[in-house]
């Protein structure tokens, strides 16, 4: 999935994940947990400042640590400079834990 949609830039893949990634966002019980962190990145890599809003808000709300780290770093996979600006402007804050900042700015490097 990770390969055609990313990749591949498949749209109808993409298409697909951003659809299961609003109902993921929904319902966490909507998508296999094996799925969830593909999902979300390609969903993220597509989407835009709305999609943002809601994995950061997910991302301060989540049940689990392993959730609030797939929200936390899927904000490094957004395209727009704007929104990548954000991210950084969040992990050089309070925010992001100290222990989250280098994957959240590893994230950041690989992003094209």
């Amino acid at each position: 999935l990770g390969i055609v949609a990313g990749l591949g830039n498949e749209p109808g893949f993409s298409a697909e994940a951003s659809r299961r990634c609003a109902s993921y966002l929904a319902d966490r019980d909507s998508l296999d947990p094996n799925l969830a962190d593909t999902v979300v990145q390609i969903a993220a890599a597509r989407g835009g400042a709305r999609l943002y809003a809601r994995l950061h808000r997910a991302s301060r709300h989540a049940r689990t640590p392993q959730e609030a780290r797939r929200f936390l770093l899927a904000l490094a996979d957004f395209q727009d400079v704007e929104l990548i600006d954000r991210t950084l402007e969040l992990v050089l804050g309070d925010e992001v834990a100290t222990q989250d900042v280098a994957f959240v700015l590893v994230r950041l490097f690989l992003n094209p």
